[in-house]
């Protein structure tokens, strides 16, 4: 089974970068919380889910939390600043 990263890079090389989905996968490029376009494509190492979201939303929903509560704004898991990774792929698809 191919992770996620690896089955939108096969679709960059086949140029299809329009609508990614995979065998039952969908990666959205949106923020799933404000519905805009990602700026930086973020997503806890330790979360469950290959959908990112946007680092101001990450901010807006922990703007009064201490480092220690902070919580991923998809699946609720505590992720401190320093257990968030930028998912390079979505941020190149992005670029595009």
């Amino acid at each position: 089974m191919l992770k996620h990263k690896d089955a939108v890079k096969a679709m960059l090389t086949r140029g299809q970068v329009d609508g990614v989905e995979s065998q039952g996968f969908r990666l959205f490029l949106l923020d799933p919380l404000t519905q805009r376009r990602q700026e930086l494509p973020l997503r806890g190492k330790l979360c469950g889910h290959n959908q990112t979201f946007d680092v101001d939303s990450y901010n807006a929903i922990n703007k009064s939390t201490t480092d220690e509560d902070k919580r991923c704004p998809i699946c609720g898991e505590v992720v401190v600043v320093s257990n968030l990774e930028v998912d390079e792929t979505v941020f190149r698809l992005l670029l595009h």
